[in-house]
């Protein structure tokens, strides 16, 4: 375990480092301050317009973050054989790919935090609801997991594809995720077993995105019940633990 912890400390520290991590935080920062400042505020959709708006523009900052971090965390690590570095007794591959997940998941905490302050403070002083404001993590919430999710897709695609390729594949799970209840409805209006197949492939092969997108319930400060949340987050979880455990065993196996 504390080999596991030192070598996170030192991927957060090469995470610190790397311009990608810090242009998304500002980009993620701009968006909010920017929006809940824009225009007066008195009006309820200028409100609900400003605020959709900062979210959205976080959920676009940590995503690309994610994703292009994802797709070249490891991959780096083995063109510059650095890899080899790490890879003395006793630290095994599996906690190396740990230690990488733990040190990109709590900078992105972090980063989530600082995105929610910011939201938070700018939100009282503009006069936005006070219940929404309280209860405005939960939309960051839930672009975190997201972001974690797409992430750990990212990081086990790199281990055997371009860092384009990885890069292409996880977009690609980010718009179908999102798209999946919609895609399941248009193939089930449709005859055929080998459609019908298909649909139940995308159904419960890959991630429902949307299940953690809440950003509409803090624009119309409509919240459902504590078990919503809950029920949602224990599904990010077993996604992002799904695909840590198939991205370690597949590294563990990987011929570098």
């Amino acid at each position: 375990m504390s080999q596991l912890v030192v070598l996170s400390k030192f991927f957060i520290k090469d995470l610190i480092y790397k311009k990608i991590f810090l242009v998304s935080l500002i980009l993620g920062l701009f968006f909010i301050v920017l929006s809940l400042l824009l225009g007066p505020l008195s009006y309820s959709e200028e409100s609900r317009l400003a605020t959709n708006f900062s979210l959205a523009g976080s959920q676009i900052a940590l995503i690309l973050l994610s994703i292009l971090v994802g797709a070249n965390f490891i991959r780096e690590d083995i063109d510059s054989k650095s890899i080899f570095a790490f890879l003395t007794s006793p630290i095994t591959r599996r906690k190396y790919v740990l230690a990488k997940f733990l040190a990109f998941s709590l900078g992105l905490m972090v980063m989530v935090l600082a995105m929610w302050l910011s939201f938070f403070i700018v939100s009282l002083m503009v006069g936005i609801d006070m219940k929404g404001v309280l209860y405005s993590f939960l939309p960051f919430w839930g672009i975190y997991l997201e972001s974690v999710l797409l992430f750990s897709f990212s990081i086990l695609v790199s281990m055997h594809a371009s860092f384009l390729l990885s890069v292409a594949l996880s977009f690609s799970v980010f718009l179908a995720g999102h798209w999946l209840d919609t895609i399941h409805f248009l193939m089930g209006k449709a005859e055929g077993v080998g459609i019908k197949i298909v649909s139940m492939i995308f159904l419960y092969g890959l991630p429902n995105l949307e299940s953690l997108n809440w950003k509409a319930q803090l624009t119309y400060n409509e919240w459902e019940p504590a078990l919503f949340y809950l029920k949602n987050t224990t599904y990010a979880f077993f996604w992002i633990a799904l695909l840590m455990f198939v991205a370690v065993f597949s590294f563990s196996r990987k011929d570098l």
